[in-house]
């Protein structure tokens, strides 16, 4: 156990004095694993700069990858309140939510009225959807966009749960998929890119 954190240590040492060395040449070293998000990152990091963006909406956050996406490859460490009425992915963000003060997790849906409504639960739970599954787009991904149950989960509307006290330039919104926006309904004034 020594031989091995002494070697996660070299390895980190070695990573430090060769991204020191590449960045003084003048270049920039980008793990393989941010190649595919890092123009959608690069991207928000300035926005959120120049539009002072302290607070995130996460809408249909499923089990937290864009919160992750936020924290470790946008640099953003301001507020982030996450919607997810889907029972089995509640659990898992709350269990993370934890380690993180400035991450809220709402479990219930956003839409235009305050009410329950049914819920497809599909196989793979970010296809989850207030919608049935269209599987004529993506034939390949039709046996993981197939219903396993259906719930009836709380929804609420944005403007009943989070008061913004005039600072409509603050948030970005992010919907799950084209299809639900209809879900959430009006954005009470935010800006949403």
């Amino acid at each position: 156990m020594l031989a091995q954190r002494a070697s996660r240590e070299m390895k980190q040492i070695l990573t430090k004095l060769l991204v020191r060395a590449v960045r003084t040449a003048g270049y920039e070293v980008i793990p393989r694993w941010r190649l595919d998000d890092l123009a959608l990152a690069t991207h928000l990091r300035e926005l959120f700069a120049k539009l002072d963006i302290d607070c995130v909406l996460d809408v249909g956050a499923n089990r937290g990858q864009y919160r992750k996406f936020l924290r470790m490859q946008v640099g953003y460490a301001g507020y982030i309140a996450s919607f997810e009425p889907n029972p089995a992915c509640l659990k898992h963000l709350e269990e993370e939510a934890k380690n993180d003060a400035l991450w809220k997790i709402h479990g219930f849906a956003l839409g235009s009225e305050s009410g329950h409504l049914p819920i497809n639960v599909m196989r793979e739970s970010a296809f989850t959807s207030f919608l049935s599954p269209d599987t004529s787009t993506v034939p390949t991904l039709a046996h993981l966009n197939a219903v396993v149950q259906v719930e009836t989960v709380p929804v609420k509307r944005l403007t009943d749960v989070i008061r913004l006290r005039g600072r409509e330039h603050c948030v970005r919104g992010r919907y799950p998929s084209p299809g639900n926006r209809r879900a959430v309904g009006p954005t009470v004034g935010l800006y949403v890119v």
